[in-house]
């Protein structure tokens, strides 16, 4: 079965596809994970042996009816961007609880579902940026609990966030905080 792949892995726009389950012993992904466009894939489960990109990203972006991303539940590090994007009917972050690091940016964007990060909260190195916007339901940033220090800092359209708190524990941000369009 297949336990590597040195370079790309890209699952583009696949109107039928409902899951990934044949790649579940995927273990290494040398630098790009790419999911975008498969409207009836419905969760990431084939992905729950990867633990980390080693040298790329991961993007997860207009999956319409992706309501489940558990099968990204072992992955602890991803070396450059993390980012989930109009993915309407994703339930919850929670799957998340093992990442530790991102090399650059993390982004949550058009996840309306979503209504508080806390899965993210054992996260403790991202290297530039995070952003969290358009999320319609999001209400706290609690998950942020364990970053200390930042470049760029972006919360715009969340409309349903009522607090601050989970940046408690932020030190330093280099260039930016903007907070627009939320609360």
């Amino acid at each position: 079965s297949l336990t590597s792949v040195g370079h790309k892995v890209q699952i583009l726009e696949n109107n039928a596809l409902q899951n990934i389950d044949g790649l579940s012993q995927l273990q290494f992904i040398g630098d790009v994970v790419k999911i975008e466009d498969n409207i009836q894939l419905e969760n990431l489960d084939g992905l729950i042996s990867l633990t980390s990109i080693s040298n790329g990203f991961l993007r997860v972006d207009g999956n319409t009816n992706l309501t489940d991303i558990s099968g990204l539940s072992n992955l602890e590090s991803v070396s450059s961007d993390f980012i989930i994007q109009e993915n309407p009917n994703i339930l919850s972050l929670d799957p998340l609880s093992n990442l530790t690091s991102v090399g650059h940016s993390i982004e949550i964007k058009d996840c309306d579902l979503i209504n508080e990060i806390n899965g993210l909260s054992n996260l403790n190195d991202v290297g530039k940026n995070i952003v969290l916007s358009g999320n319609d339901n999001l209400t706290n940033v609690n998950g942020l609990m364990g970053i200390t220090n930042l470049e760029k800092l972006v919360l715009d359209l969340n409309p349903s966030l009522i607090n601050l708190n989970g940046l408690s524990n932020l030190f330093s941000v280099q260039r930016e905080i903007r907070i627009r369009n939320s609360a």
